[in-house]
């Protein structure tokens, strides 16, 4: 038996990731001697501890896939009783600060970060979040304090009614509930090193900027509302979340990259989450599997839905998401609670009628997915993005159904101004089309 020790470096100034933050990765024999191995845990951090794999002697490729969908990849020649250090290298990230967000694809890598190269104007309106030619002054001056929201103090969602009337900036818009955030923590402007490009500012939040903050089974949603030179966002922020298995509260961050480009997200938020922060980049993209790789016990995660919903409902949605079968499982009575226990957010809802419509094998199956559907979209607007793209795909089942179409054109109308390459809604701000 022979050994791989595997870790991905970055630099990074975080201390509460610590040694445990992970990638989902793969190992693969070169020439198909049956040694491969997939879907392992990867360590990612600054100086971070590696992890040993037992392998048969020969050739291998050992790959990482970062959530922003880049692969960093090492080949490596092991014999028989030996022991070979792997190394993947991720420190090109445009700033420590920054070294999560680019991880997870948010930000752009240093060198295209800080090129002197002209930036294309992006062809998406909700990609671009400064005006070319400004100067780096100019844009920090034009970067907005945030505001913030707390819907919701009944323990109720926001409706999408509601928050398109607030989007599209309407007169009679809930705009005044948005209190300014002195105490935000901005750790500071992070320019390019040369030209003139925008800056981004990164802001980082807990529980503990929000004073007498009601727990999630009993309190309403939290947004943040972040303008630029030539925009508004609405923002889900996702305070507070427990790191379940270290037992703290994890950091929130909220990124606004003022360099206009099409390789970054104008606003990303992102959690801090040792185990399941990338899990939560996959669930962003689609890479379902990879998400389900680090989230580990993914039942587990569903079943302590007490001790944090949010990450609950990314389990569920890997769970959902993942499973094929028409059978009733253990964890289907898990998402019903869900819905009935967390009614701030609609998530669970949406996950329970899309469960059904997959279920369904009668009409009276397909009505029932149908009614599950209508409550969903009446319960209002999810945390997760990728709520909003399962309840268009269920509701369009029904286009025959007038209810189901107006309930559809509303999800619809939202989600053309709805950044889907975020884990979290976030809401573009502005006139409609």
């Amino acid at each position: 038996m022979s050994f791989l020790e595997i870790r991905v470096n970055t630099e990074t100034n975080y201390n509460d990731l610590g040694q445990s933050a992970q990638l989902a990765g793969n190992i693969y024999s070169v020439h198909n001697t049956g040694g491969s191995r997939r879907d392992v845990v990867l360590p990612i951090g600054d100086n971070v501890e590696p992890v040993t794999y037992g392998v048969e002697p020969g050739c291998y490729v050992v790959e990482a896939a970062l959530p922003s969908g880049r692969l960093l990849s090492h080949e490596v020649a092991v014999e028989a009783g030996q022991t070979v250090p792997v190394e993947l290298d991720a420190t090109d990230s445009p700033d420590p600060d920054l070294s999560w967000q680019y991880i997870l694809g948010n930000v752009e890598s240093a060198g295209v970060y800080h090129s002197d190269a002209s930036v294309p104007v992006p062809n998406s309106r909700s990609a671009r979040t400064a005006l070319p030619g400004l100067t780096r002054r100019q844009v920090a001056d034009h970067l907005s304090l945030p505001g913030v929201w707390c819907s919701g103090e009944a323990g109720n969602g926001i409706g999408f009614a509601e928050l398109l009337t607030i989007a599209e900036d309407k007169p009679e818009s809930a705009f005044y509930r948005f209190t300014s955030a002195p105490w935000v923590d901005k750790r500071g402007e992070i320019w390019p090193s040369s030209g003139n490009h925008p800056a981004s500012a990164l802001f980082e939040f807990t529980s503990e900027k929000f004073p007498g903050l009601a727990p999630y089974a009993t309190g309403g949603r939290r947004f943040l509302l972040v303008g630029t030179e030539v925009g508004r966002f609405i923002v889900t922020l996702p305070v507070p979340w427990g790191d379940v298995r270290r037992g703290r509260e994890s950091v929130v961050e909220v990124l606004v990259n003022g360099r206009q480009s099409p390789f970054g997200n104008p606003i990303a938020v992102a959690v801090r989450d040792s185990s399941l922060g990338a899990g939560l980049g996959y669930l962003a993209n689609g890479a379902l599997s990879r998400a389900a790789v680090l989230f580990g016990d993914v039942e587990h995660m569903v079943f302590l839905k007490m001790q944090n919903p949010l990450a609950a409902a990314a389990g569920a949605y890997v769970l959902v998401g993942t499973e094929l079968s028409q059978e009733q499982m253990r964890w289907d009575d898990w998402i019903d609670n869900l819905d009935k226990w967390f009614p701030f957010m609609s998530d669970g809802a949406i996950l329970r009628a899309v469960r059904r419509l997959r279920r369904a094998r009668t009409k009276d199956d397909l009505q029932h997915a149908r009614r599950s559907l209508l409550y969903a979209a009446g319960r209002g607007v999810p945390i997760f993005t990728l709520g909003i793209s399962w309840l268009i795909d269920g509701l369009s089942e029904f286009t025959s159904d007038p209810e189901c179409n107006q309930a559809l054109l509303q999800v619809r109308r939202l989600s053309w101004r709805v950044d889907m390459r975020e884990a979290f809604v976030v809401v573009r701000v502005g006139p409609s089309r």
